[in-house]
């Protein structure tokens, strides 16, 4: 590769990314005033433009599934420009890999352009598992105010409230649109349905099924919801321990798949030249290839032996 193409490559990327830098404070601002404009209208259907991102979400293909993703994680952002964020990653990923090996060609191109597309996605799924494992952390406690507040005699809707004052991100977030449903005159089905289309998970599904069925057929609800909290303490116990003894097999899966890409790169680094032999010949990229999907296979076949279904 020329050194005018590559000037001119790094170039057009440093402008990008000033140009991305200068954009992004006023975007910020602007989600910032959406965001705090929808709070404050609710879900109403009067104010359709604040809703979009409910609308995409709810939608099918690559824009409902990028619009859930980013919901789950709590990120304010639409799908046009999650898709937007994921190609200038692939660029800038693009760009990187061709400034650090001198060549440009396609087929190391159509590679670094896909993991750097998968960057933002994999964090935005990051991001979402771990508010999903707080907010199951946290569900007992919630489920244990909800049955005292109903025991001292407030009705579902101030134990609701008292839920959202009292509890921590992201169980308030989430419950805050069920106080706002129920202030609103929502129905609690439509209300709980909501929020389990949220935060997916069979904890929730449990509480939600005993709200449901209170709802039509009266009883007990704080002796139920006590019920509930102890059988989600004891679930959460025994999953910490069943990772604590897997935790061996787990790590051992980390280990071993990588440490082929740390010996290449310190190979790389310590010798370019007998590196750069592996991929001159079509054999040696063929057995390159075999050994990647080898350690691929054995990492996803020693992580699913470790895991355990609660």
């Amino acid at each position: 590769m020329s050194d005018a193409f590559l000037i001119a490559l790094i170039g057009s990327c440093s402008i990008l990314s000033c140009a991305v830098g200068l954009w992004l404070p006023s975007y910020r601002r602007h989600r910032a005033e959406t965001r705090r404009l929808r709070d404050f209208v609710g879900d109403g259907e009067a104010h359709g433009s604040e809703n979009a991102p409910r609308r995409e979400a709810s939608g099918g293909g690559v824009r409902g599934l990028l619009q859930r993703e980013a919901l789950r994680a709590k990120i304010d952002i639409a799908a046009r420009d999650f898709a937007l964020l994921m190609l200038l990653f692939a660029s800038g990923t693009v760009a990187l890999t061709f400034a650090i090996t001198g060549r440009a060609h396609p087929a190391v191109g159509l590679v670094a352009g896909v993991c750097g597309a998968s960057i933002p996605v994999l964090w935005v799924r990051w991001r979402a598992s771990v508010l999903a494992s707080r907010f199951t952390e946290q569900l007992p406690d919630t489920v244990t105010t909800l049955a005292n507040g109903i025991r001292a005699g407030l009705t579902l809707q101030q134990a609701v409230s008292a839920v959202v004052r009292e509890s921590a991100d992201p169980t308030a977030g989430e419950f805050r649109p069920i106080e706002r449903a129920l202030g609103l005159g929502v129905a609690l089905d439509s209300a709980l349905d909501d929020l389990l289309r949220r935060r997916p998970s069979e904890d929730l599904s449990l509480l939600v099924s005993a709200m449901k069925l209170h709802a039509l057929v009266g009883g007990n609800l704080a002796r139920v919801l006590d019920s509930i909290a102890v059988t989600l303490r004891e679930r959460a116990r025994i999953q910490r321990d069943v990772r604590v003894l897997t935790s061996q097999q787990r790590y051992s899966a980390y280990v071993l798949a990588g440490l082929p890409v740390i010996v290449g790169v310190a190979l790389y680094l310590v010798s370019p030249d007998y590196f750069r032999v592996m991929f001159a010949y079509p054999l040696t990229r063929l057995a390159l290839g075999l050994a990647a999907t080898l350690v691929i296979s054995g990492f996803l076949v020693m992580r699913r032996l470790a895991s355990v279904d609660a």
